[in-house]
């Protein structure tokens, strides 16, 4: 099965929390994928990570809230 997981930051509790189940249905032959929105100076230290988004869109869709 292919499993996505969505978080806002890569980073605390919640993305935490978020690569614990990964790796869990990872070990049981799950395919899983793990997304959150890009941050200044994060390094990205996950194969299955990617980010989506850009700092620039990101930022403009703070502003526009």
């Amino acid at each position: 099965m292919k499993i996505a997981f969505i978080t806002a930051l890569p980073y605390g509790s919640v993305a935490a929390n978020m690569y614990r189940i990964a790796d869990s249905a990872t070990k049981k032959g799950h395919s899983c994928y793990t997304f959150s929105k890009p941050i200044k100076n994060f390094v990205n230290t996950r194969s299955n990570h990617e980010f989506f988004g850009s700092i620039f869109s990101v930022k403009l869709h703070s502003l526009l809230a």
